[in-house]
């Protein structure tokens, strides 16, 4: 997307929809380190995004994260 013939490639900022930004966030410090503080009011939107953006592993991890909240 970012180097490819597609729009984004040639724009400053790329808009990423249906993803807070602190969700998208959390998602990212996940990917990269493998490990992401949760809070409760975080759980639901993080793993559809997950989910949504197909980033592997990361379901199972907040799914067991939120089983700790109960």
């Amino acid at each position: 997307m970012l180097f490819g013939p597609f729009v984004e490639g040639s724009k400053r900022e790329l808009t990423i929809p249906n993803i807070k930004p602190h969700i998208l966030r959390s998602l990212l410090q996940f990917m990269y380190t493998g490990c992401v503080q949760l809070d409760i009011d975080k759980i639901v939107p993080i793993i559809k995004a997950a989910d949504q953006y197909c980033i592997m592993g990361a379901g199972e991890e907040f799914e067991k994260a939120a089983m700790s909240f109960m």
